[in-house]
């Protein structure tokens, strides 16, 4: 039951990516934009998993500049990030640690659920 929640709020993201950004952060494009994880999914695990399925975690990229680039190239593509984003890099730096702090793990039915009821009605933090 959590696998396939955690599949539902992983869509629901991208259609949230969808809704509130029409084109690549990067260069532009409007075709094929997806939601790339800022810290990566690969590292929200544990207290970090709440970063899974926030959108303040998640840039607008194309197809040709998130492979490429974003998993290509990920030291250039976080400095690139820092330098045109600080603010948002800090935000989400600062949310990162506060998670890490607070060493507790959100991965539950309960907090699934809820999860997809906000990204579901556009209510998120």
């Amino acid at each position: 039951m959590i696998r396939a929640l955690e599949r539902k709020a992983d869509r629901l993201v991208q259609e949230a990516t969808a809704r509130l950004w029409d084109a690549c952060l990067v260069c532009g494009e409007r075709n094929g934009v997806m939601g790339h994880h800022i810290v990566h999914r690969s590292q929200c695990r544990g207290a970090l998993y709440g970063l899974r399925h926030d959108l303040c975690n998640i840039m607008p990229l194309c197809v040709a500049c998130h492979v490429p680039f974003a998993h290509g190239q990920p030291k250039e593509f976080d400095a690139w990030f820092a330098k045109t984003y600080p603010a948002w890099q800090k935000g989400l730096m600062e949310r990162r640690a506060g998670m890490l702090a607070a060493a507790s793990c959100c991965r539950t039915l309960e907090y699934l659920e809820e999860t997809c009821t906000r990204l579901r009605l556009g209510k998120w933090p």
